[in-house]
């Protein structure tokens, strides 16, 4: 009857050894699985940051570009000024005479 005893107790120790080797090998499963999910989490948030950062680069450059193009054309029409002052757009002249006439007073000349 002892041996009987110690053989239950050796077959329950052994299917308890058994059933904690299962119950690791599923955490073990379940670690990796939550593991890929962050690593995908990880690579999606990267996606989205690249991409917002690329957008707004997008968006400065053309800001700049604009901002070139307008300066551009008022050089242009500047230039068409020059060359012929008294043909052409009317408020870009009047923009370029009242630049010319309104220098500054010399505060070292004295007025008599």
């Amino acid at each position: 009857m002892i041996t009987n005893l110690k053989k239950i107790i050796n077959l329950q120790d052994t299917s308890d050894s058994s059933g904690n080797v299962k119950q690791l090998e599923y955490e073990l499963t379940e670690a990796r699985y939550q593991i890929e999910k962050l690593q995908k989490q990880i690579q999606s948030n990267a996606i989205k940051d690249d991409r917002t950062t690329l957008e707004s680069q997008v968006n400065f450059l053309n800001d700049v570009i604009v901002d070139l193009r307008n300066t551009n054309e008022l050089l242009n029409k500047e230039i068409e000024f020059l060359k012929n002052p008294f043909v052409g757009d009317d408020e870009f002249s009047q923009n370029i005479t009242t630049r010319v006439k309104s220098s500054a007073p010399r505060l070292y000349c004295k007025f008599k």
